[in-house]
């Protein structure tokens, strides 16, 4: 479930238009990387409870006046892979419930839905 005001990349065309708006991601790089995961350990029997699936927020900050941070957020994720001083060139597939994500230091990513947002400027 995407909330606020998220635009959902749902088909290439989408993907297409965010890099356009984004340059491309070019001279940009993963600000922060949070990893929303609802699984817990119950403090009283120790014991592992599977809540549900992960969520990752990606801010990306670029050298680009007209959108200079984006924030990505992905739902789902069934892997994720990062490398710290990678540059990888920006590109989304869409596959039979799954969408792989390649951006910036992020290798692969492979999750169920994506949406990105573009905060305010103050």
């Amino acid at each position: 479930m995407i909330d606020g005001d998220w635009t959902q990349i749902t088909n290439q065309l989408d993907w297409e238009r965010l890099c356009s708006q984004a340059a491309g991601f070019h001279d940009g790089f993963i600000k922060e990387f949070t990893w929303e995961n609802p699984d817990f350990v119950d403090e009283k029997t120790f014991n592992l409870h599977f809540e549900g699936p992960v969520r990752g927020r990606i801010l990306i900050q670029m050298q680009n006046h007209e959108m200079p941070i984006v924030e990505v957020l992905v739902s789902v994720v069934q892997k994720c892979v990062i490398t710290a001083r990678a540059d990888e060139p920006a590109e989304c597939r869409f596959e039979r419930g799954k969408i792989i994500l390649k951006l910036l230091q992020i290798q692969e990513l492979q999750a169920h839905s994506i949406a990105y947002r573009v905060p305010s400027r103050t």
